[in-house]
C-alpha cells in the first residue's frame, strides 16, 4: 500500500467525501506526519501493516477533532504507538529504511 492509498482510508474513516485537493493534500500531509512521528519514535513500520493503518486514522481522527472526540482518538493513537514500540518486529535498526 502506498502512501496515497493509507491517505484515501483515512479520508474515508474522517467520513471525508470532498475531493478538492487541498484536503486530500492536509489528509496526506496528516499521514506523513503519523509514519515521521512513529518514525521517530524508533518503530519500524510496513505500510502494509493493518496496525500502521489504524495509527494513521486515530491520529487523524484526533487531529481533525472527529465526533468531539479528540482526546479519545489521541489516547487510542498513543496506545498503538506504545504496542508497536514493543513489539521486536517494529523495533528500528541501523541500516534500516522506513516505508
Amino acid at each position: 500500500m502506498e502512501i496515497d492509498a493509507i491517505a484515501i482510508k483515512v479520508k474515508d474513516a474522517l467520513r471525508v467525501s470532498s475531493t478538492n485537493e487541498k484536503i486530500v493534500s492536509e489528509i496526506k500531509d496528516c499521514v506523513n506526519e503519523c509514519l515521521e512521528d512513529l518514525k521517530r519514535s524508533g518503530i519500524q513500520y510496513s505500510l502494509e501493516d493493518p496496525l500502521i493503518l489504524k495509527a494513521c486514522k486515530c491520529y487523524a481522527k484526533a487531529n481533525y477533532g472527529f465526533d468531539n472526540n479528540s482526546e479519545k482518538y489521541y489516547a487510542s493513537y498513543k496506545m498503538i504507538k506504545n504496542e508497536l514500540i514493543l513489539y521486536p518486529c517494529h523495533k528500528s535498526q541501523e541500516g534500516i529504511k522506513n516505508g
